[in-house]
């Protein structure tokens, strides 16, 4: 059993079946993966670049509006007017006398810059040459002499991390509640255009737009850091962490590179993934986002995708095995079958009957085979009836044979009487009959050249000439040097009749056909045959034209019914003889008539081609002559009778 077919083909099968899914299983679950960890490399990275462009913007506009302490430069109760004229102002102790009574305009700017953005918190303005302090929060207002505060080392402007909000050294002359974290901007004062620092302004701003876009950029699984240039985190997923040193191996490899952005694969005993990054520099602040996706987030979706896939295939599976198994066993019983029976022909029953009534192809092969064994036996039976019929008809067939001989020679008499009775014309015609006869009855000739053609399309005129006498005349105009050129056997002849069948009749200026020759430029040989007849209307010849196109393609098979099939012939016939290159072409003739043109290819250097010899002398053998010498065509202008 193991070598039976059915053995092989369930293998075979299941070979075929199992090991694409399971390999496809595989493949899935790797190009899974490696497509989840590409997608979301370009998803984290595009969304720090848009938290980037985020955080830019809105730093920038607080940078902006700590700016607006320079707009009332030169300008009397203006802010920066107010820091500069105190540099000109004595006082005892080192304390100038204006402080004890600020400007109300000085007031009213801080308030409007305290509410230039709803995260800001509070102001606090300090200036170094009375070290005075103004703090504005909301509404409440305090202008203190504030000797104890330490005013930022820098002088430039930066961001402190994040802290509790404080008083910046004013005790508690206005109430904190809840102290909130913030962050705070500090600018030094600049007397312009020199470098002198008369003062600062600090501002606290609330953590809930910075808070707001890490949680954006934040997915499950992941961590989010906004750290500045000394590692401090600005932000952070904890918010206990707010402030506070990161340590992390990472971070120094971050600040390290000179890459505005990117990621790169980190392990340690802490954190395994990737960490990508986003750099935030600007003239006030150093900052870095960074993301660490772990692996395991990463394979966790392409688990889940791979579990989905895994099921999926598994079903096709079990799905593909059962159909495997049911198939196989379902095709080869009809084989076991079929051997069955064949076991018992072979003992010489040739009547069995077989049981086989599947509709597919075994079933067809069942039934045919056992109508095979009824038509063997019929023939066996029959093959001696059989024979002696054959033999019956073949003789039958010899005697129904006319000797060609006999036709010509009882041509010969007819005209030979005709030439005694001096009735020239009627010589002249059995004559030309006689030509059609000889042509048309020497079939071992499928190629002949064009004299010979033209031989015979003249006899065949001539004979209509008879018919029509005074109302029909043809013209002949072959070129000397297409005389000799090869052509298919038969192929004009059938033009010239097909005047006679479609397009024939009487005019008071005379039937007309032409038949001409010539060799182009190529090498090629045109024939036109045309008439002055009744045509053909342009809707039925693009119908011919159509017919024509299929005439000698693979599949075409000549069909009685239609019209023109001679015409549909002819070009097959010289399509079989010189491809596709051979053209027949058809069109009407103004005022009326029609033009078959043909059109035969050059002939390829060493072509062989069996040409006819059709002698011009004898038509009943090589001792009589009845063909005479009227019917020469030789002339490049010949004309028949009549014309």
């Amino acid at each position: 059993m193991i070598y039976s077919f059915r053995s092989k083909l369930i293998v075979l099968l299941l070979v075929a079946t199992v090991v694409p899914i399971c390999t496809s299983m595989v493949i899935s679950y790797y190009y899974t993966k490696s497509s989840v960890t590409e997608n979301a490399i370009r998803n984290t990275e595009s969304t720090l670049s848009l938290g980037k462009m985020n955080l830019l913007n809105y730093m920038n506009a607080v940078n902006q509006s700590s700016l607006t302490i320079y707009s009332g430069i030169n300008q009397i109760g203006s802010l920066y007017t107010y820091i500069e004229d105190l540099e000109r102002q004595p006082g005892p102790n080192g304390v100038p006398d204006s402080t004890t009574l600020p400007p109300e305009s000085l007031r009213s700017q801080l308030m409007n810059m305290l509410r230039t953005m709803k995260e800001f918190y509070k102001i606090h303005l300090f200036t170094l040459k009375d070290r005075m302090s103004m703090l504005q929060v909301n509404d409440y207002n305090r202008y203190l002499y504030n000797p104890g505060y330490v005013p930022p080392s820098e002088n430039e402007v930066f961001i402190e991390p994040p802290h509790e909000s404080h008083n910046f050294g004013m005790g508690n002359v206005i109430p904190l509640e809840g102290r909130p974290t913030v962050i705070t901007f500090h600018r030094p004062i600049v007397r312009t255009p020199s470098d002198k620092v008369l003062g600062y302004v600090s501002i606290d701003i609330r953590m809930d737009l910075i808070e707001s876009i890490g949680e954006q950029l934040q997915t499950p699984g992941d961590l989010l850091y906004i750290v500045d240039r000394k590692g401090t985190m600005i932000y952070s997923s904890d918010k206990n962490q707010w402030g506070k040193k990161l340590d992390d191996d990472w971070v120094a490899h971050v600040r390290g590179t000179t890459l505005p952005y990117g990621h790169f694969d980190w392990k340690n005993d802490v954190f395994s993934g990737i960490v990508f990054y986003e750099k935030l520099q600007t003239r006030f602040m150093d900052w870095t986002i960074v993301k660490l996706t772990p692996n395991v987030a990463l394979d966790k979706s392409a688990r889940g995708i791979t579990k989905i896939n895994s099921l999926l295939f598994g079903l096709f599976l079990v799905v593909a095995v059962a159909l495997t198994l049911y198939i196989t066993i379902r095709f080869t019983r009809s084989i076991k079958k079929m051997l069955g029976y064949v076991k018992k022909i072979e003992s010489g029953n040739l009547q069995q009957d077989i049981d086989i009534d599947d509709k597919d192809e075994l079933g067809i092969l069942a039934r045919r085979f056992q109508s095979m064994m009824g038509t063997i036996n019929d023939l066996i039976l029959r093959e001696y009836r059989l024979e002696l019929a054959n033999k019956t008809n073949q003789l039958k067939a010899l005697q129904a044979q006319i000797n060609p001989h006999f036709m010509y020679n009882a041509l010969q008499s007819i005209a030979t009487q005709s030439l005694h009775n001096g009735d020239q014309k009627t010589y002249s015609l059995i004559t030309s009959l006689g030509k059609m006869m000889r042509y048309n009855m020497r079939t071992e000739d499928t190629v002949v050249e064009l004299r010979q053609e033209m031989d015979y399309v003249v006899a065949y005129l001539k004979l209509q000439k008879q018919r029509f006498d005074d109302t029909f005349v043809y013209e002949l105009d072959i070129a000397e040097e297409t005389r000799q050129a090869p052509i298919p056997k038969m192929i004009i002849q059938p033009l010239v009749e097909n005047y006679f069948k479609h397009g024939f009749t009487p005019r008071p200026d005379m039937a007309k056909i032409a038949v001409s020759s010539s060799l182009l430029p190529d090498g090629s040989v045109e024939i036109s045959v045309t008439d002055n007849g009744t045509g053909m209307d342009e809707e039925k010849l693009e119908t011919l034209r159509g017919q024509l196109a299929q005439a000698g393609r693979p599949g075409w098979a000549a069909d009685a019914s239609i019209a023109h099939i001679g015409l549909a012939n002819v070009l097959a016939r010289m399509r079989l003889h010189d491809g596709d290159a051979a053209e027949m072409i058809i069109n009407n003739v103004q005022p009326f008539g029609m033009q078959v043109c043909l059109r035969l290819p050059p002939q390829s250097a060493g072509a062989e081609f069996e040409i006819g010899d059709i002698a011009e002398t004898d038509i009943a053998g090589p001792d009589t002559d009845i063909a005479g010498s009227d019917t020469d065509i030789a002339g490049s202008d010949t004309r028949g009778e009549g014309s």
